[in-house]
């Protein structure tokens, strides 16, 4: 008989990768420093645009992969390129945070892609189906498909802009410290 994962452990290491990818949250504590610092205007912004961009590109070009080549090695591959750009980061504004974070941030996304594991086939072969199934051809061409992505992607904006800028509307308006607020919304969007 075959050993079955544990999978509170893969769940563990599924929260601790995304609690490590909420590290992109952190985006607005740093914007205003890094400007400072480097004499950067506010098209500094474009940088957290567009790595949240690729995220949803990812997803379509990567999500398919999974099946075919394992979530270890997507997440494996996932976890150094986002360390890499995290200490790339750090050698282009001379800032060793963003070296020793990347550093750590790689380390924990690497261990815990070892612990992912592709979920169990069904025991049954019955599939489920109506008349509304589509393929993802046909679905591209419906307008019920472009409005869900339409809204899908004013909510997401409106919420990275909010979430890019946050250090700046916490202190603004005087809510705390801005570094745990952040935290806070980092962890509590990882679910």
């Amino acid at each position: 008989m075959e050993k079955q994962p544990n999978r509170w452990l893969i769940l563990a290491a599924a929260i601790f990768i995304n609690i490590s990818l909420g590290a992109g949250y952190m985006w607005s504590l740093f914007q205003g420093p890094l400007q400072q610092a480097h004499g950067w205007t506010d098209n500094i912004s474009w940088a957290y645009s567009i790595s949240f961009a690729m995220v949803p590109i990812s997803m379509i070009i990567f999500g398919p992969k999974v099946d075919q080549i394992g979530g270890k090695k997507i997440v494996f591959l996932s976890g150094v390129l986002f360390g890499i750009g995290m200490i790339a980061t750090g050698f282009i504004t001379q800032q060793s945070f963003f070296k020793l974070m990347g550093s750590v941030l790689l380390l924990i996304i690497i261990i815990c892609s070892f612990f992912m594991e592709k979920a169990p086939e069904q025991s049954s072969t019955t599939i489920i189906s109506s008349s509304t199934d589509q393929t993802p051809k046909v679905m591209l061409k419906t307008q019920k498909f472009w409005l869900l992505w339409l809204i899908y992607t004013l909510a997401t904006t409106g919420g990275m802009m909010l979430i890019g800028h946050a250090a700046g509307i916490v202190t603004e308006y005087s809510l705390g410290n801005a570094a745990v607020i952040i935290m806070l919304c980092a962890a509590f969007n990882t679910g």
